[in-house]
């Protein structure tokens, strides 16, 4: 038979915690009741992890009634600090109470620690809370509590993360006057501190008063160097390990309580200097900042380096040769220097190849990269698309088609994102590749909103294409995409101008295509607009723009309530004879007849143009007119 203990039950209360399982906490806490288990101070593990379990839930009424109970139990006394802290850390989520209950601990006799109050100052932190994070300081200095890094680099968080970077200042002052000497992981969160307030000439001035304690570091280091050297020949070593003062003020520090004299440029703050300037735009200091570690020794990681390329381009400006040359010579030294590259690293020189329209040059690096075998992302992917899609040249949408391609069979990781169709889509307009463009448009409307005028505009530009040029497999990509099977009866309810614009567009040219083959429009077509009810005011917004484009095409309307979709019945769903304002119906002889003339315009066109061709041949100095260049676009 096997025996439980309080602390077996509190392994399994943690594991249920783990499991998000509410149920099993509790009926586990029951069963150690039952059991006689949770009393006394043996119980005091069972406590804790039923403390920290409700705690985990988001249960803090639960987690003070099971403190309430542990006392009752037996199984806390007032020097149990740890258990408090716990106790602290569960209520996080109520700032109030997780102070009011402190403070009657405190009163009753409680000791705190370090820890107690750098749990205060977590929540503080977290809720932006500076006045009960003063609050919290004055009960430590009142208790007699030393505040170590954590404590003072959570107090730099509070004041950053509500905005009070004075109160930053402040805290870094109030911490140099206690004689705490700040570690590298406190000037980190400093310069972060400045950079989210945009104080960048401040953060300039830290790094500087840095560079001096580095170079320190690195001067006692190499005398350390010399003096075992000396040591080795017969000689005796002398400590020089001292935490220097900083021109900002920091005095000299306890080296137990502070740790000092070690590096304060590590690659982390080099990172968050590096980040700094690249937010505020100071992409030449941010260069400078590199360049000062590397000359003070800092190791520099992949991390690094991909920072440092962020800072070769100016979002927004043109890509001068010399930064996208100056980001291959750091993508040089980055992998030269042992590092390995990540997606990261790959990304970024896509977004600079594409700032260079240097399409060629990103697949080259695109074939490095699966050489390598660094692991693709769908960010990472998008920003090659991005690249090869700003490359004017032949073939370079097909190389979009397939990587594109490559994507939607990938994996997870990988799978088109709605930026990813909308780079693929603007990449293939630009190449004049409508049809594969609307191919892609409509695979994005099956999982992402279709709401953008950018779409819709691309839409209305292929329909107007297919319509001029008689392009028919644009003319279907048209159709699939506006969803029109029948060219008779048009529902353009839900529609926007734009997309109304190409379903028009396309239905006048499945009759076009088909008038060129039979030399007739079998059926008026009937527009099914709405009457404005469902906008604004209730103004026929889409109907006022659809007579417009009638009107811009030449389809001249007869007057009287046929043009206001009444007077004739179309062969399906016309009318049955009294006004309705929410149709359009355009009968077939209109569209006949622009047809005809159309195709007359054309025929005399091609007879001027070889007329022009025959002079031309005659005539060398006669320039050649194209023969698109007399067709108006938009019009039939």
């Amino acid at each position: 038979m096997v025996t439980l203990t309080s602390d077996a039950l509190g392994e399994a209360v943690a594991a249920a915690a783990a499991r998000r399982s509410l149920r099993g906490v509790r009926a586990l806490l029951a069963h150690a009741r039952d059991a006689g288990l949770a009393s006394g101070l043996e119980a005091r593990g069972l406590w804790r992890a039923t403390i920290v379990a409700f705690g985990v839930l988001g249960r803090p009424g639960e987690v003070r009634r099971a403190f309430v109970e542990m006392r009752a139990a037996g199984a806390w006394e007032l020097s149990d600090t740890p258990t408090v802290n716990l106790l602290l850390n569960a209520l996080a989520g109520d700032i109030s109470v997780q102070f009011t209950r402190c403070n009657q601990l405190r009163q009753e006799g409680l000791v705190p620690d370090t820890s107690t109050f750098n749990c205060l100052l977590k929540a503080c932190m977290r809720a932006r809370d500076v006045r009960r994070a003063q609050l919290a300081l004055s009960w430590m200095q009142a208790d007699g509590v030393k505040a170590d890094e954590i404590t003072w680099n959570t107090l730099l968080k509070v004041h950053s993360y509500s905005r009070d970077f004075d109160g930053v200042l402040a805290a870094w002052r109030r911490m140099a006057a206690d004689g705490f000497c700040p570690t590298a992981k406190l000037w980190g969160s400093l310069l972060v501190a400045c950079s989210a307030a945009g104080q960048m000439e401040q953060a300039a001035i830290f790094w500087w008063e840095m560079k001096q304690l580095q170079m320190e570091a690195n001067s006692r280091r190499a005398a350390a160097q010399n003096q075992e050297v000396v040591a080795a020949a017969g000689g005796a070593t002398v400590d020089s390990g001292s935490c220097s003062t900083s021109a900002n003020g920091s005095g000299p520090g306890d080296s137990a309580q502070s740790g000092g004299g070690g590096d304060v440029i590590t690659t982390d703050n080099l990172c968050a200097m590096m980040t700094a300037c690249n937010d505020a735009g100071q992409y030449e200091r941010a260069l400078s900042v590199l360049d000062d570690a590397k000359a003070l020794g800092v190791p520099l990681d992949t991390r690094a380096y991909n920072t440092a390329l962020r800072a070769c381009h100016s979002p927004g400006k043109t890509l001068r040769q010399e930064q996208l040359m100056q980001a291959f010579a750091l993508y040089d030294e980055l992998t030269t220097s042992g590092l390995s590259p990540d997606a990261y690293t790959f990304g970024t020189l896509f977004s600079l190849c594409a700032a260079a329209h240097q399409g060629h040059v990103a697949l080259q690096l695109y074939a490095e990269m699966r050489q390598l075998g660094v692991q693709e992302t769908v960010v990472c992917m998008t920003l090659l698309l991005k690249a090869v899609g700003s490359s004017p040249g032949p073939g370079m949408a097909q190389e979009c088609l397939r990587i594109f391609r490559r994507m939607c069979r990938g994996p997870a990781r990988v799978k088109p994102n709605q930026t990813t169709y909308r780079t693929m889509i603007a990449a293939l307009r630009e190449a004049g590749a409508l049809a594969e463009a609307l191919s892609v448009y409509q695979s994005m409307r099956r999982s992402h909103p279709a709401d953008n005028s950018e779409f819709e505009g691309l839409t209305a530009v292929a329909a107007e294409r297919a319509l001029t040029c008689e392009d028919a497999a644009l003319r279907q990509a048209v159709a699939d995409v506006c969803a029109i099977t029948d060219t008779r009866e048009v529902d353009l309810h839900g529609m926007s101008v734009l997309e109304a614009r190409a379903a028009v567009l396309c239905v006048l040219a499945l009759l076009q295509q088909g008038f060129r083959d039979s030399g007739r429009v079998p059926h008026d077509v009937t527009l099914i607009t709405g009457r404005g009810r469902g906008s604004a005011g209730g103004d026929p917004v889409l109907r006022r723009h659809v007579f417009a484009l009638l009107r811009e095409l030449h389809l001249e309307l007869p007057e009287g309530p046929q043009a206001e979709g009444a007077g004739r019945s179309s062969s399906r769903g016309g009318g049955n004879g009294g006004s309705n304002p929410g149709r359009i119906v355009i009968p077939r002889e209109v569209i006949h007849q622009a047809l005809t003339r159309k195709m007359l315009s054309r025929q005399a066109q091609q007879a001027e143009l070889g007329e022009h061709t025959d002079t031309r041949d005659s005539d060398p100095q006669q320039p050649r007119s194209h023969p698109d260049l007399a067709l108006a676009p938009a019009h039939l």
